[in-house]
């Protein structure tokens, strides 16, 4: 009995785990702006403490979400501008508002994994880049909306 009672603690647990989701382009939508979610480059993801799942089609759209919003969050994460296939957590990431992104909903922002790999793809000033606690008191106009 004992070993039944902990088995299923040990599966409610991982259950109730928030975890962030691969995201299926062109079929997920954007929770804010609703757009179909198409480059991998500016997805975002919300994961609220309840396990609850967000997908953005651009970071920007989390931004903005995220000043609306009263949900509490277990992870927030964004993907790597140079390596679409890898989230990074919101507050390590990099982030550049440059006319030479092309973000979906036009703010011209991106992240990215270390400073070296903005300056590198983007020959930017070291002083145009963004921590995540300066990023989220901006409010983006996205086109579109």
């Amino acid at each position: 009995m004992k070993t039944v009672i902990i088995l299923l603690s040990g599966i409610i647990l991982l259950a109730c785990n928030p975890s962030v989701r691969s995201i299926d382009y062109g079929i997920d939508s954007c929770h804010y702006c609703k757009m179909n979610i198409a480059d991998p480059r500016f997805a975002a993801q919300l994961v609220t403490e309840k396990g609850k799942i967000f997908t953005y089609d651009a970071i920007e759209c989390m931004v903005n979400d995220l000043a609306d919003s009263r949900e509490s969050h277990a992870a927030l994460v964004v993907m790597d501008y140079n390596n679409p296939n890898q989230w990074i957590n919101a507050s390590e990431g990099h982030y550049v508002i440059n006319n030479k992104i092309q973000s979906p909903m036009g703010a011209h922002l991106a992240c990215f994994s270390s400073k070296a790999d903005a300056y590198t793809t983007l020959d930017i000033p070291q002083d145009s880049i963004l921590d995540w606690n300066t990023l989220v008191t901006k409010r983006f106009t996205l086109k579109g909306l």
